[in-house]
């Protein structure tokens, strides 16, 4: 493994680095910490080293691939460094997240998170195209916006929460009528509504505070092909 920061500064030095925007390391074999103070960003690819912390400005990221990156824990929202306010594609698959709080990235178009760890995840984009949360343990799934822009969501392979026996609502803000589950899937895009049939015997709740929405599924899994 070579040291991240030391490879950036070697290949990048501090003197050239001004008005860079694209940054790909990824595949080197790096491992440790990065601080691109200085860099303002709009397409970053860490994907494949063992990059543990970044200090950097987010105020322009466009697009980052974080996979493979043997990350662990939680990414919360709060942190410096973890807010998005222009990030539209984002991939942090294949490593070992327990939580991933995407709260502070609006501009969300693909998210890909998935053979992760989560338990919770996270989305407040009205933008949202693509949620790939395949191979997970996500028991808590939260949107703040209808996903009504959604041409694919993969949930292969997650383990919902078998515990959870409440049956399906939706409770909306007094503005929109009440509507069920039922009639709320059938009005998802045709692939969305596949990929929530396909393989799993739906026992969900939905529950719209402030159009915040909260999804928890119950584990029946069934064949899939």
């Amino acid at each position: 493994m070579v040291n991240a920061q030391e490879w950036l500064d070697q290949n990048y030095p501090k003197a050239n680095r001004q008005g860079l925007t694209e940054l790909d390391i990824s595949n080197k074999d790096l491992e440790g910490d990065l601080d691109l103070t200085g860099l303002s960003l709009v397409k970053a690819n860490f994907s494949f080293n063992k990059i543990n912390s970044i200090i950097w400005d987010t105020s322009n990221l466009e697009e980052f691939d974080y996979s493979h990156n043997e990350e662990k824990g939680a990414w919360d929202g709060s942190v410096p460094g973890h807010q998005f306010p222009k990030l539209r594609k984002f991939n942090i698959s294949n490593n070992f997240m327990q939580l991933l709080d995407l709260s502070q990235a609006p501009q969300l178009t693909h998210v890909d998170c998935s053979n992760n760890v989560l338990t919770n995840l996270t989305v407040q984009s009205n933008n949202l195209q693509q949620l790939n949360c395949s191979g997970n343990q996500i028991t808590n799934l939260s949107l703040k916006y209808s996903p009504t822009n959604l041409t694919l969501f993969d949930c292969e392979g997650v383990k919902f929460d078998k515990l959870n026996t409440v049956a399906p609502t939706v409770t909306v803000t007094p503005t929109a009528p009440t509507e069920t589950v039922t009639s709320f899937v059938t009005a998802m895009p045709s692939s969305l509504e596949k990929g929530l049939g396909a393989g799993f015997g739906l026992m969900s709740l939905f529950a719209i505070g402030g159009f915040t929405w909260a999804l928890f599924l119950r584990n029946k899994v069934k064949s899939m092909k």
